[in-house]
């Protein structure tokens, strides 16, 4: 058994898998963010920021970090708000930044 709850089988998991230091593109940071943020989240907060993980994986997960501009940040958010979904853009945003800034 990887542990009783979603956190701890994200904790499980990290500990087990090797997640790379320096990721090569925003999947790698999106894996390491789910080993290693994810676990220290309440269950709320888990599940809201998997499905914005999803979201920001379908959009940029093949891209580098570094190739990441202000651009990018906008048309995310802009992507996310024009289908009437401000708040979920704006927190959506915030999980993208802080993989950024890992």
């Amino acid at each position: 058994p990887l542990g009783r709850s979603l956190g701890e089988m994200y904790r499980t998991l990290g500990q087990l898998l090797e997640v790379p230091e320096h990721a090569r593109t925003m999947a790698d940071l999106i894996h390491r963010y789910r080993a290693e943020v994810i676990p220290q989240k309440g269950t709320r907060t888990q599940a809201d920021h998997l499905r914005y993980l999803a979201l920001i994986e379908a959009y940029c997960g093949t891209m580098r970090p570094q190739d990441i501009e202000p651009v990018h940040l906008y048309q995310f958010r802009d992507g996310i708000a024009a289908k009437g979904k401000l708040t979920k853009a704006n927190r959506a945003l915030e999980v993208l930044k802080h993989l950024c800034a890992m």
